[in-house]
């Protein structure tokens, strides 16, 4: 897998790049993907030579540009559909009649090579993610809160992912603000000049081809210490933040409600490090502060007072995953049997076998499922299917739950 990290350590990727996360044989793939290239949307593995996603995650079809130099990836789902000789789209797939949304030319003999032939109203070509007809949607998107320090600051924000849309936006003057927005890309960028702390917030839409577009939201935070995040989680033992600011200021303090002496800030810099194993309490609301010039560019010092509220957040994450039953008292099992037809109720996945100490670990931000052969799981709607079929899915929280069909 071209520049794939497998490893126990999650990869951290730089400003403007998109993490990617190819799950296969119980292993996690990891790999940056440049942000402003479309081939990120939906793709698990991305070549770098020809900007090309050359795997897209279940749920997604590949689809190569009109000049045949770029893959990338839609979201799209089969309709139900059969020929007159009783194949689906899976078969066309399987006929090598289809592939990369588009018909194939081969040497078979059989109707498989006729992606076109309608058949009660519809062809393969109109039916199937794989001839490059199916349903196809628009990937959701969003932009990352952009954290500044109050004064003169350069702002840039892209979509993740970036999608083949354009970008507009209704009662955010961005151009008051001295921003641009790049209406092709969605590039948000410019320079913003302001001397106290602030929220801006304006959410941006896509015109899409496909019919109706997404939107995001689109948050500036001005603050005098401007922290990475307005919550920073620490997952190990001496992670640390500092904030960027701009002036001199000296004599930081941190204070926090509960208390968390785990966390410790440099008083000259404002980094703030966790400085303890097993750190408890796991969350604080803190406010930062510092000493520093009120009027410093014109050779006066007014000594004043700044601060910023942050919160800090130990990470707890799991180590184990069980399935167990919801009764009274959960209940582990290893073995869940479904019913064609009827609901699936009463199981879950959980990091702990009791719901009192599952509370006391974060939950998993995603789950990817891998059943072997002729499975597939999509990530978006947590749907597990089997040649085609839908088993079960996993709704939000680790719940099972659908139908068997």
């Amino acid at each position: 897998m071209r520049g794939d990290k497998a490893s126990d350590v999650p990869l951290e990727c730089s400003k403007h790049h998109l993490l990617l996360n190819n799950f296969h044989k119980g292993r996690v793939y990891q790999q940056c993907c440049p942000a402003a290239s479309l081939a990120c949307a939906g793709c698990v593995e991305y070549d770098a030579a020809t900007d090309s996603c050359s795997a897209c995650a279940s749920g997604f079809a590949p689809s190569i540009s009109k000049d045949g130099n770029q893959t990338t990836c839609s979201l799209c789902s089969d309709i139900p559909w059969i020929d007159s000789w009783g194949f689906g789209c899976q078969d066309y797939v399987d006929g090598l009649s289809c592939a990369s949304g588009q018909t194939q030319a081969n040497n078979r003999s059989d109707h498989l090579v006729d992606a076109e032939r309608v058949h009660g109203g519809m062809s393969a070509k109109e039916a199937c993610c794989a001839c490059g007809g199916g349903s196809r949607k628009d990937v959701p998107f969003s932009y990352p809160a952009v954290h500044i320090p109050c004064g003169k600051t350069a702002v840039s924000a892209l979509p993740l992912p970036r999608l083949d849309v354009s970008y507009v936006t209704e009662n955010c003057a961005f151009h008051s603000m001295n921003l641009t927005m790049d209406s092709l890309n969605g590039h948000v960028f410019g320079e913003i000049s302001t001397h106290e702390p602030q929220s801006i917030s304006c959410e941006i839409t896509t015109n899409s081809r496909k019919g109706a577009g997404g939107f995001a939201t689109l948050q500036v935070h001005i603050a005098h210490f401007a922290y990475p995040q307005s919550i920073l989680t620490f997952t190990e033992l001496n992670q640390s933040f500092a904030p960027s600011f701009q002036g001199t200021y000296t004599g930081f303090q941190l204070r926090c409600t509960p208390d968390v002496p785990w966390a410790q800030i440099d008083k000259a810099t404002g980094r703030i490090t966790q400085t303890r194993s097993n750190p408890v309490p796991r969350t604080g609301e803190c406010t930062v502060s510092a000493k520093g010039c009120m009027d410093e560019a014109s050779g006066n010092c007014t000594e004043v007072t700044r601060s910023t509220d942050v919160v800090l957040v130990a990470g707890n994450e799991a180590s184990e995953l069980f399935v167990v039953r919801e009764d009274r008292t959960w209940t582990r099992v290893d073995e869940v049997n479904l019913t064609m037809g009827r609901p699936t109720s009463g199981f879950r996945l959980a990091s702990a076998l009791s719901s009192e100490d599952s509370a006391l670990i974060d939950p998993p931000l995603a789950y990817h499922v891998d059943c072997g052969p002729n499975t597939s799981f999509v990530a978006q709607t947590g749907a597990l299917s089997s040649n085609g079929l839908e088993v079960f899915h996993l709704a939000l929280g680790g719940k099972f739950a659908g139908e068997p069909e």
